[in-house]
């Protein structure tokens, strides 16, 4: 591993809001750059062998950005950005007060 690409990962791994899946990709090619067997960053990070190999492949095949997570397949969606900012605005309003003379009904 360079010392370019270890300098981005170790960057990642100090980013507040840098998602799970990427920061594990970090530290199992960080591991693995140190030496560490693929079954002994599985236990050292609680994940199966097949997926330290996985992440240590994409590495190898991409780099840094090899390990960045890709679009995935799936339906596309449905509401627009605009429609989606309308829906989180208006539950975040406070809501209109009921009229005096609508009460619940005791019982």
């Amino acid at each position: 591993m360079s010392a370019a690409d270890r300098k981005v990962l170790e960057g990642w791994l100090r980013m507040p809001t840098l998602n799970q899946a990427m920061g594990l990709r970090a530290r199992i090619v960080l591991s693995s750059a140190g030496g560490t067997t693929v079954r002994g960053v599985a236990l050292g990070l609680g994940v199966s062998p097949n997926t330290v190999a996985a992440c240590r492949a994409r590495y190898r095949k991409g780099g840094v950005e090899g390990l960045r997570s890709r679009p995935r397949s799936g339906r596309p969606r449905q509401i627009t950005p605009i429609k989606e900012r309308a829906v989180i605005s208006a539950t975040l309003r406070r809501p209109k007060a009921a009229h005096p003379l609508e009460r619940a009904p005791f019982g």
